[in-house]
């Protein structure tokens, strides 16, 4: 996968990004405009989704420019870009191992149907402010929700899950607000406050958030809800699938039947190995989880005959140590590569 380091303000940062992938951002465009032909409203909502990038994120906003600018997309264009990420389905599950002595684990799969036509990359962006990020994200929009880890550990990865509520495109959109709390913030209490701050537009997302001292926590981001759900007593991990589990949210996904029970399975081989078969909370260990698949289940897609979704690729990373492994393809099949 492409490593594409870039550093300056938001609107150099996103040239630069623009410029270096001009065919990528036509491309996904083009996968744009298809989708609005047959929502028609989301023409008319790119001014009101750019009035409120503008108010609220106005360095993520000052990117997104900078990104036309590169590109040679229209504004209009970029923004319809980041209006068709906001409902981009996927079915990725994000774990994290947090009382280890050298620090925490976090892993990812980032699970797509079949033949997935997205070109990610990984950036690693020095801002002139000092902030710091290494992520993943598709060619064409800035996106954190997949795996994102600032110079401080900070670490975030999602989950799509979707939301039953009504939602204004008055707010924010989640995947920008997502972004700009791991360009800002240091810890996870403070990432909290961060992403509390205002009520958000998007699809609605799990997202495992954990800092270099080990305190993680999932974010039920049903939007417009951000909720918390931190760890049981004893246990010394925390993990999401594409389900909420809080009591107040667990009928609050936009999951199809299958989608769920596919959830639900990984869902409970996390559980099965990590608090009942206690497995060891190593590097070694977290590739062995994302990399199964079988009869004994496994979170490496597809992980059985009836599965429909394939894992695109598969992330871990030492957030105390600012290091970070990706595998470019399923893990079973690839092996992983240190990136940073």
């Amino acid at each position: 996968m492409d490593l594409l380091k870039l550093k300056g303000t938001p609107r150099q940062v996103g040239r630069d990004f623009g410029e270096a992938y001009r065919d990528g951002f036509r491309f996904l465009n083009e996968l744009a405009h298809t989708v609005a032909s047959e929502r028609p409203h989301w023409l008319g909502e790119l001014p009101v989704l750019a009035e409120a990038l503008r108010t609220y994120l106005p360095r993520f906003w000052d990117e997104l420019v900078g990104m036309s600018e590169g590109s040679g997309l229209s504004l209009d264009d970029q923004l319809l870009n980041h209006r068709y990420g906001l409902q981009a389905e996927a079915g990725c599950t994000n774990v994290a191992f947090l009382d280890v002595p050298s620090g925490p684990i976090f892993g990812k799969n980032l699970d797509l149907q079949p033949n997935p036509v997205w070109p990610f990359i990984i950036r690693w962006v020095k801002y002139e402010n000092g902030d710091e990020i290494v992520h993943t994200t598709w060619v064409g929009d800035i996106m954190a929700r997949e795996t994102c880890m600032n110079m401080h550990g900070l670490t975030v990865g999602g989950s799509s899950v979707g939301s039953v509520f009504q939602q204004s495109l008055d707010h924010p959109s989640i995947d920008a607000s997502i972004y700009s709390m791991i360009c800002s913030c240091r810890s996870t209490p403070e990432a909290i406050r961060f992403i509390q701050r205002h009520a958000h537009f998007g699809k609605g997302y799990n997202f495992v958030l954990v800092d270099a001292q080990g305190e993680g926590v999932v974010l039920e981001c049903a939007c417009p809800l951000v909720q918390v759900r931190r760890r049981e007593p004893g246990e010394d991990a925390i993990f999401c699938t594409n389900i909420y589990k809080l009591p107040a949210l667990l009928r609050a996904d936009r999951r199809t039947p299958e989608g769920r029970r596919y959830s639900e399975l990984r869902y409970d081989y996390l559980t099965r190995k990590l608090f009942e078969e206690r497995m060891p909370r190593t590097v070694e260990q977290m590739q062995a989880l994302l990399s199964a698949h079988g009869a004994d289940g496994g979170l490496c897609r597809p992980i059985n005959e009836g599965d429909y979704s394939r894992t695109r690729f598969s992330i871990v990373a030492l957030p105390a140590e600012r290091q970070l492994w990706l595998a470019d393809g399923r893990p079973c099949d690839v092996p992983f590569e240190r990136y940073i």
